[in-house]
């Protein structure tokens, strides 16, 4: 059984949200979390994807501005062994080898489902067949599964293989924190048998309950008023948008969100939460898998949080980041910012592969979530797809992305063959230094993969991008 940890967040990275997240504070700027000591994990561009493959079609078009990146499939025994020992690859192997086609690399997430393989009935069916996760009635069954898949996806490339969904929420897994680590340690080890150079993932807990654990540290580091402001911060977007034992409450003092945070739900989610960090400790995953959906604004504290309870030698991944809000009065500049600032701010704290989720817009949402794709449901490319190509090859071939620590100003450098600076403003607006041979472009609806202006000489808090034809050393004069 993994041993219980206690969550915490270090004094040093107290105020994160409020520095990182190009806000003022009072207090000395931390630094930002810090990367993981491991190589990279990417083999061209940091920057990935998840679209849906009915529609593959509408987003198709936009990929090669992605290559080298990645996408995730989903791999359930309950789908490929509709009865036992009797194996269908057809629908997972499809996915891969399109997406290889298009030069996108596949990660894997490996899960159980519910069949005649676990005890139960599906409690959360979803469409095309999809429900939660369970324990295996048979463990020799589900290590004979991954076994199997390892084996034939290793093949197609896959190197990175994920144990299970998003454990905390019960539309995923039915079952306890110690039942997840029981299968995590079991499936590891199928999974290093069958491809001892195959890294584990950890399955994840979803965005809206990874906030609980944000703000449970620092209120255990003894940080209470920045355990509030991260929670409220965190949450403002989720507050009145679910009831009964789901909702998520507002809080204004640190009595009141160590009440919040006794409540048997929130108190589950940190649960989960404190196994995954258990087995990150353990060498039971080799990779921790990072799903975000909430305001840019508290992503710093978030990876602060979990850079703090990862080993070193674990590198973080953002197999999942995306922006969740109703209202759909937001203006498409702010969203294009959004989606900027929230991927910016990720490579620069050291996150090695990001993929936003979804690709291909739903405007009806899902379940009833409103989710912001890059690619228009009738397949057009917003602005924010634009600028999100335009990151993708700043952050290619191996970049070494930086942080903007300039006064007045938030962002990232990216030294590649191409020197660039994605950078806005902390307050209204910030001057920027003369750059010789530099040009750049505003990252808002109406950009472009194509579109180069002369480069600003002030920047707002709509992100710009700036490339120079000259030394990165001018860059990273105008970041610091």
């Amino acid at each position: 059984m993994t041993r219980p940890r206690r969550l915490t967040v270090p004094a040093v990275l107290v105020g994160a949200l409020l520095v990182l997240a190009g806000c003022t504070s009072t207090a000395p700027p931390p630094p930002t979390p810090q990367p993981s000591t491991a190589p990279p994990t990417h083999s061209s561009t940091p920057l990935g994807a998840k679209w849906v493959w009915a529609q593959f079609d509408k987003v198709k078009p936009y990929l090669p501005e992605l290559k080298g990146g990645h996408t995730y499939v989903e791999v359930v025994l309950c789908d490929v062994e509709k009865s036992q020992g009797a194996y269908d690859w057809k629908l997972p192997d499809s996915y891969v080898t399109r997406a290889r086609a298009v030069g996108v690399h596949s990660l894997v997430k490996l899960r159980t489902g519910r069949c005649w393989a676990t005890p139960g009935t599906p409690k959360y069916p979803r469409g095309a067949g999809v429900t939660e996760s369970a324990m295996p009635a048979d463990m020799s069954v589900y290590t004979d599964f991954v076994t199997r898949a390892v084996q034939r996806y290793s093949d197609l490339g896959v190197s990175e293989f994920a144990i299970e969904n998003e454990v905390n929420s019960p539309s995923f897994w039915d079952g306890t924190p110690q039942d997840y680590a029981v299968l995590a340690r079991a499936g590891a080890q199928a999974v290093h048998a069958a491809d001892a150079a195959a890294r584990v993932v950890d399955g994840s807990v979803s965005s809206a309950g990874a906030g609980y654990a944000v703000a449970k540290g620092l209120l255990d580091a003894g940080h209470e008023a920045e355990a509030v402001a991260t929670y409220q911060e965190y949450y403002k977007r989720r507050f009145g948008t679910r009831g009964g034992e789901g909702a998520i409450n507002e809080v204004s003092s640190a009595v009141e969100l160590r009440a919040e945070l006794a409540r048997p739900g929130p108190a589950s989610m940190v649960a989960y939460m404190d196994v995954i960090n258990g087995l990150l400790h353990d060498g039971v995953f080799q990779t921790r898998q990072v799903h975000y959906y909430e305001p840019w604004q508290a992503l710093p504290a978030t990876l602060a949080y979990l850079r703090s309870n990862t080993p070193s030698s674990v590198p973080l991944e953002l197999w999942e980041l995306g922006v969740w809000d109703d209202d759909r009065s937001v203006g498409a500049d702010q969203r294009t910012a959004e989606v900027v600032k929230a991927t910016v701010i990720a490579l620069a704290a050291g996150v090695q592969k990001v993929l936003w989720l979804p690709l291909l817009d739903n405007p009806t949402g899902r379940l009833g979530q409103t989710l912001h794709g890059l690619v228009t449901a009738s397949g057009d490319l917003r602005g924010s797809a634009s600028a999100y190509a335009l990151i993708s090859r700043a952050a290619a071939d191996g970049a070494t992305v930086g942080p903007v620590t300039r006064t007045g100003l938030t962002g990232a450098t990216f030294d590649s063959a191409h020197p660039t600076l994605v950078a806005w403003a902390t307050g209204g607006q910030a001057d920027l230094p003369a750059v010789p041979g530099a040009s750049g472009t505003t990252l808002d609806r109406a950009t472009t993969v194509s579109t180069t202006t002369p480069a600003p000489s002030t920047v707002t808090q709509q992100p710009v991008l700036i490339t120079t034809s000259g030394p990165m050393s001018a860059l990273r004069e105008v970041a610091r």
